[in-house]
């Protein structure tokens, strides 16, 4: 399928080299890509809000000349002017599919008021696992079950250098090779329970004090620096955004990668880390426990003790440690694989096609 992806500018680094097959184009939050405006997220938020409408309406004079067969939205942030937008849309005759990444509201500033109007309006909501579509249907029983479809999160690969090992990313981070690594990697909001690892990984300490922790990513969490220091050692603590071409040293120096979520919908962050081979401990939220699909350890959301002890059993027991990352790496390329995905992509596009336009069909 010929495909125009409408965008706004990578803020951290340039655009993903993955441009083969499609064309990019930055319509949204032109003005608003300066570096600087990091440093101001509610300032940045708020100049989004103001560039949103306008941003919408040159998409829709683009949508007007090229008349898509179905357009695919990925993120909407504001639902009474996202969804005029839709009705616009629909009025061309053109299809309109949806994928909601987070069924529930992570974000307090993100208003999920008027959400239900745009279900309605679509023709296909995508979700990332069963048990997002069963809470989606719960907590939207307006919605038709047949118009939900799942389709798993994208495997994406990452550069890595030919023969990259362990060892290479160990000297890179400073981490003695004979260290036991836990990671957590992504970035870091409350949501996402990095307190709670900390806590649990202070507790492990006590009887594997051979276990070290790799935390790597971007904080937007408050009170994270307070968090940090219960850390004492054995830490390797990097709160900044992790360019891509780095992303293999992290996952390649654990044993082991840690997702402690509060709540969530699906992980990204476990995808790829599963990619890369690890073994995975993961609370029993949203999708994560479908995804691992019993390799790996699931504990209660919110349990530092269960926490603790999971982390104690993992780094116990090497050998079958490694055989859970053997199988991970299977299970994300049998299931996540971007070829499978495209598949079931183009077979739901068709299906809103037809709907859309029953005559040409007959």
């Amino acid at each position: 399928c010929p495909v125009r992806f409408f965008t706004s500018r990578y803020l951290y680094e340039p655009p993903l080299p993955h441009t083969q097959g499609y064309v990019q184009e930055y319509v949204y939050f032109r003005k608003l890509t300066h570096h600087r405006l990091l440093a101001y997220p509610l300032l940045r938020r708020c100049l989004r809000a103001l560039s949103y409408p306008f941003d919408h309406r040159a998409f829709l004079q683009q949508a007007r000349l090229d008349r898509p067969d179905v357009i695919h939205f990925q993120w909407l942030h504001m639902p009474r002017i996202d969804l005029r937008l839709i009705h616009q849309l629909k009025q061309l005759g053109i299809g309109i599919v949806y994928t909601v990444h987070d069924v529930d509201n992570l974000f307090e500033y993100k208003q999920m008021r008027g959400y239900e109007q745009i279900y309605a309006e679509v023709d296909k909501i995508i979700v990332h696992a069963q048990a997002n579509r069963r809470l989606f249907l719960q907590q939207y029983p307006s919605v038709p079950s047949e118009k939900v479809e799942v389709i798993p999160h994208l495997e994406v690969s990452f550069e890595t250098p030919n023969g990259a090992e362990r060892e290479q990313a160990r000297d890179l981070l400073r981490i003695p090779n004979h260290a036991q690594v836990c990671l957590f990697f992504g970035t870091i909001r409350a949501y996402k329970g990095l307190d709670i690892l900390i806590e649990a990984f202070v507790r492990a300490r006590i009887t594997h004090p051979n276990l070290w922790i790799v935390i790597a990513g971007r904080s937007s969490d408050p009170q994270m620096e307070q968090h940090l220091k219960q850390l004492a050692d054995h830490a390797i603590v990097h709160l900044a955004y992790v360019p891509t071409q780095q992303v293999w040293q992290y996952q390649l120096a654990a044993d082991l990668a840690v997702f402690p979520y509060r709540r969530v919908s699906q992980s990204g962050a476990l995808i790829t880390a599963m990619s890369y081979g690890l073994p995975v401990i993961v609370s029993d939220v949203g999708g994560l426990p479908e995804t691992i699909d019993g390799n790996g350890w699931v504990v209660p959301s919110g349990d530092a003790t269960a926490l603790a002890d999971a982390l104690i059993n993992a780094v116990s027991e090497p050998v079958r440690l490694h055989e859970m990352g053997r199988r991970s790496r299977e299970l994300i390329h049998q299931r996540h694989s971007p070829a499978d995905v495209a598949v079931r992509l183009h077979t739901i596009y068709r299906e809103v096609v037809i709907e859309t336009h029953p005559l040409l069909h007959r």
